[in-house]
């Protein structure tokens, strides 16, 4: 079993001046097969605001013919991931069984604001087990491996747990987040070498 999607996006379809759909991505596979959809059919992702042709808006491989029914539909800029590259959490799930997520491209790089944010930026983002940093108080070192594997995983599990219209949205708050984290650390450490080290421990010696 084969999980293309999470969250599932669905497209709709300009023909002859009217708007078709939702379809799912099963659904548009098998329009294309049987020419219903072509290069320069107008599709709008379900949530989007702007109409795309076809051909920008996905790929095709293989074989497209009807009597085959072989295509494999691509939407541009994503690619499947089987669970066991999503990190923790998902790299058991469903034993057994094949799970491949549809994720943007952009998810396979790093986050900065989930490394600076540690468990504020995973609680945020539904992705529950970066709470176990807050047991680096106790356990050396385990806060720097949480927050690691969040700075590695937590684009491609952000993805999956919210319903982003668009991978512009995600771009868009991620930015935000790294930025307000380097301030945050910026100012932690402006206190640490300017105020603390340099003020109030000399007054208390």
């Amino acid at each position: 079993m084969n999980s293309e999607a999470y969250p599932i996006r669905r497209y709709f379809i300009s023909s002859n001046g009217t708007t078709q759909g939702p379809f799912e991505q099963s659904e548009m596979m098998s329009f294309i097969e049987n020419g219903h959809v072509d290069k320069s059919t107008q599709i709008m992702v379900e949530g989007a605001k702007v109409w795309e042709s076809a051909e920008k808006l996905f790929s095709i491989q293989g074989s497209s013919s009807a009597s085959s029914r072989s295509a494999v539909i691509t939407e541009k800029g994503f690619v499947l991931l089987p669970a066991a590259r999503l990190g923790p959490g998902y790299a058991n799930k469903m034993p057994g069984e094949k799970i491949e997520f549809r994720v943007p491209k952009e998810t396979l790089q790093v986050s900065w604001g989930a490394f600076f944010w540690g468990p504020i930026w995973g609680g945020a983002h539904g992705v529950w087990w970066s709470l176990l940093a807050l047991a680096g108080f106790w356990i050396p070192y385990l806060w720097f491996a949480v927050t690691l594997c969040l700075m590695i995983y937590g684009r491609r599990q952000a993805w999956i747990n919210e319903a982003w219209s668009s991978v512009h949205e995600m771009e868009h708050k991620e930015s935000q987040w790294t930025i307000t984290g380097i301030l945050l650390n910026a100012c932690v450490l402006m206190y640490y070498f300017f105020v603390l080290d340099k003020i109030i421990l000399p007054i208390a010696k």
